[in-house]
């Protein structure tokens, strides 16, 4: 054979025997080996499932760890007052309106959780159930809403609906012991409504870092720095409206979801431009403006309140909510859902006008907002005139009587009173509207006694104010009248002269010197001679001829008048 024939038949032999032992040769090593790596990938397989299997089993008891912490207070009945009075406040704060709760039957199921249901039967604009529902389903809570029932009254504009919804909450006993379904503290100082920091009690169970959100009475803020128990915080997160609040506030933790951190509300804003319970209205161009007030003059001491209402208000952005801005005067205040406004000023306010400022705003959409200045007045209060002290004057019979009876104005000006006479008067009496001056001039034939008038005085203030004074006008015989010179005597050289009352019948000497009253004459003697006695009243002289009476007194420089003396 060649060498090349030698080296083919060399190679085909190789072949065959390779052909033939590689079977024993499989059996022998290589079987191991593959059974080797089919159990080694079992093994793999089995781990892989265990190892899901383990990370399934963490996710479970993370998930439990959360369920515990957001589940209801594991007391049943705790369970049931805390989570009704949560949704209560939440129908509140997203403006439900007569909103009546009711308890449902709690429902264990085995020893896993308890179902805690609670009904709210309420009317609610579209957007007010909406807020609500969002707060619902973005809350940290393990609840969930079982069942919605809303009708409408009627197709136009924002109508209220008539909502009923059943909320379950889940109380699961191995969750956390607690006296509130959220951890709750309080505000030690009052606080403004454009105040960013607020100082609370020490608060238990709040995160310990910034970032999360409390309520703050109806109103939500974002907790932004945490310094001991002093908080910096942005107000009206969730476009609720930033209002002041007084010293012991609750703050409560209100909890968001992780999974609905990033949604917003506006995530609804499609739902509520095309409500299906209402039809689109015609484009309006609404033109807010505040009405005027009736009253702007306001009195110290008097508390004072008026009701602001707006004209031209669109109803789709909720009612206003009322609040004043730019230097309020002191103890003025502004109810933000109602309009009222009331101001009692104290007594080191100064009296001039105020210029009050006020603004309404919608609760959901800050463009629509309107302000106006009101001008109010202070003023002290009004006094009432001050009568001086004339209770009682001389009148007598045929005689005009003339006396003013001043009063004074306290916070005025005395010229600016007006008198009157009320009650029943005697005939003729009257006074001067502007001075007071009262008038009479009794006839003879009037009834002698006291004759009581009632003086009214009335100031020009606001509001205007009137004293009563009562006088009374004692009515007289005029002496005077009746009283004549009768005689004259001399004694030692002294003159003395004889006057006689007729009416009376009575007789009076006079001398030089002496003082007469008589009637409303107030004399003294100065001269007497045989036909005439010389008399001083006041300033002035008069003579009193023979045979005159007192009404008959003549000023000195006057002729002597004849009369025929009367000896007695």
């Amino acid at each position: 054979m060649q060498a090349r024939e030698k080296k083919l038949a060399l190679i085909l032999g190789g072949a065959v025997a390779v052909w033939l032992v590689l079977p024993a040769f499989e059996g022998w090593f290589l079987q191991p080996v593959t059974q080797r790596r089919g159990l080694l990938e079992v093994a793999r397989s089995q781990l892989t499932q265990r190892e899901e299997q383990q990370l399934e089993l963490q996710t479970a008891r993370a998930r439990l760890r959360d369920w515990q912490y957001e589940s209801l207070p594991p007391n049943q009945l705790t369970a049931q007052r805390e989570y009704q009075e949560w949704l209560m406040n939440l129908a509140t704060m997203s403006g439900f309106e007569s909103a009546t709760p009711t308890l449902g039957r709690r429902t264990p199921r085995g020893t896993t959780y308890v179902q805690i249901p609670v009904t709210i039967e309420a009317k609610a604009t579209l957007e007010q159930l909406t807020r609500f529902l969002y707060h619902c389903e973005r809350v940290a809570l393990v609840h969930r809403i079982d069942s919605l029932e809303v009708s409408s009254p009627q197709s136009d504009g924002n109508p209220q609906l008539e909502v009923t919804l059943t909320a379950i909450g889940l109380s699961l006993p191995d969750a956390e012991e607690r006296r509130y379904l959220f951890p709750r503290t309080s505000i030690t100082s009052d606080l403004s409504a454009e105040a960013t920091t607020i100082e609370v009690e020490p608060p238990e169970r709040f995160p310990q870092v910034s970032g999360f959100q409390v309520k703050l009475g109806q109103e939500l803020v974002m907790v932004q720095k945490i310094d001991g128990n002093r908080w910096t915080i942005e107000r009206g997160a969730e476009k609720t409206v930033a209002v002041a609040h007084p010293a012991g506030t609750a703050v409560e933790l209100f909890p968001v979801d992780r999974e609905h951190q990033t949604h917003t509300f506006d995530d609804y804003a499609a739902l509520l431009e095309h409500s299906p319970f209402t039809k689109p209205a015609p484009l309006i161009d609404y033109k807010p403006e505040f009405a005027p007030i009736s009253d702007p003059v306001v009195m110290r001491g008097t508390p004072w309140e008026t009701t602001l209402t707006i004209t031209g208000w669109d109803p789709s952005g909720d009612t206003p909510v009322f609040e004043l801005t730019d230097n309020v005067p002191a103890e003025m205040e502004i109810d933000p859902v109602t309009g009222r406004l009331s101001w009692t000023p104290g007594n080191e306010t100064i009296s001039q006008e105020y210029d009050v400022h006020v603004r309404a705003q919608s609760r959901i959409n800050p463009q629509q907002h309107v302000s106006t200045t009101l001008t109010l007045t202070l003023r002290d209060p009004n006094l009432p005139p001050v009568f001086e002290d004339i209770d009682r004057v001389q009148a007598y019979s045929g005689r005009p009587l003339s006396v003013r009876v001043p009063a004074i104005d306290p916070d005025g000006s005395p010229e600016e009173l007006t008198y009157s006479l009320t009650g029943e008067l005697p005939e003729g009496v009257t006074i001067d509207a502007h001075t007071g001056d009262v008038s009479w001039t009794p006839a003879l034939s009037l009834e002698l006694g006291d004759y009581p008038i009632t003086i009214t005085a009335t100031d020009n203030g606001e509001p205007q104010q009137s004293t009563d004074h009562l006088l009374t006008i004692t009515l007289n015989e005029d002496a005077a009248l009746h009283t004549y010179f009768v005689g004259y005597f001399s004694e030692d050289g002294q003159p003395e002269a004889f006057l006689y009352n007729r009416a009376t019948n009575e007789r009076t000497i006079a001398r030089p010197g002496e003082q007469i009253v008589v009637s409303d004459i107030e004399a003294e003697i100065s001269e007497i001679s045989s036909n005439q006695i010389e008399l001083t009243i006041g300033s002035r002289t008069f003579r009193l001829p023979l045979g005159n009476s007192l009404r008959q007194l003549l000023p000195v420089g006057e002729a002597i008048a004849p009369a025929s003396p009367t000896a007695e």
